[in-house]
């Protein structure tokens, strides 16, 4: 059993056939036959974004949709909703030398600038 992260781009072309490729199609295949994906928080919003504009622009029809969606819910497909904290050390270790005040743009942009040259 393989574990996959994947997108909506990734997602899509199950959809919208002329969007598929071997690697999207291996993937597919993959999550019906024991893999397993894990996919960003975003993903279901973007998604369901991505059917709506489909179905606004007549490329597929709501009854499409909601199938499409129905067979995306019974794959293997996990939605990671663990949040990070991005403003700790594990993300930007020289936080500690910034203290926490608030910063504007333009004191964040002279500290990277001076640290990442």
């Amino acid at each position: 059993m393989a574990v996959f992260v994947i997108d909506a781009s990734a997602t899509l072309p199950w959809c919208f056939a002329d969007e598929a490729t071997a690697a999207t199609n291996a993937v597919l295949t993959g999550l019906r036959t024991g893999d397993e994906a894990i996919v960003p928080a975003h993903w279901p919003v973007e998604v369901a974004n991505a059917l709506l504009v489909a179905v606004r622009r007549q490329r597929i029809s709501r009854d499409d949709a909601h199938q499409f969606l129905l067979d995306l819910e019974s794959l293997p497909i996990r939605v990671e909703t663990t949040t990070k904290n991005l403003s700790g050390p594990e993300f930007f270790p020289w936080r500690s030398n910034m203290g926490s005040r608030f910063m504007t743009q333009p004191t964040w942009n002279w500290r990277c600038a001076k640290e990442f040259p």
